[in-house]
């Protein structure tokens, strides 16, 4: 999550793609192939999973949450206020 964050932060996050997270986070090989290797998709449901309930039992009233939208590696924030008009 650190490194997708800190991507998005810097405006580098039009890289954040399944094979460059294979390779610079999951130490996959060049020759690493997305749809032979689940990795990334493996962990980014587990992530999301864990963030979920994160957020539904431990921080529901932090100023800042962190999503991570189905299908994509871009982390979305959003803002207490923006939480709370959903509410």
């Amino acid at each position: 999550m650190e490194f997708t964050v800190e991507r998005t932060l810097t405006g580098e996050s039009d890289a954040l793609k399944e094979y460059r997270l294979g390779v610079e986070i999951y130490d996959r090989p060049p020759s690493y192939d997305p749809r032979t290797d689940p990795i990334v998709r493996v962990e980014a449901r587990r992530l999301r999973s864990k963030l979920t309930e994160f957020y539904e039992t431990r921080a529901m009233d932090g100023p800042v949450q962190i999503e991570y939208p189905k299908g994509h590696y871009i982390p979305v924030f959003r803002f207490q206020e923006q939480i709370g008009r959903e509410s």
